[in-house]
């Protein structure tokens, strides 16, 4: 257990001197990262699926209809 507590220290010890340097964003910059993600995660998903469905399609014609 006192390893824990020595390891706490240390994250303590080493952290506390960051805490006043960190820059949030602000709320525009969220929203419109929040948006890119969004977009972007539709068109990998849209791309995905067209993918999935041509292989689909071809290895079927391939192993029924040949």
């Amino acid at each position: 257990m006192s390893k824990v507590y020595s390891f706490l220290e240390e994250v303590v010890r080493e952290v506390h001197p960051t805490r006043g340097r960190v820059v949030w964003p602000t709320q525009d910059k969220v929203i419109k990262s929040t948006y890119v993600v969004i977009i972007m995660s539709l068109l990998s998903g849209i791309f995905l699926w067209a993918a999935d469905f041509s292989f689909g399609e071809v290895v079927s014609s391939i192993l029924f209809d040949g």
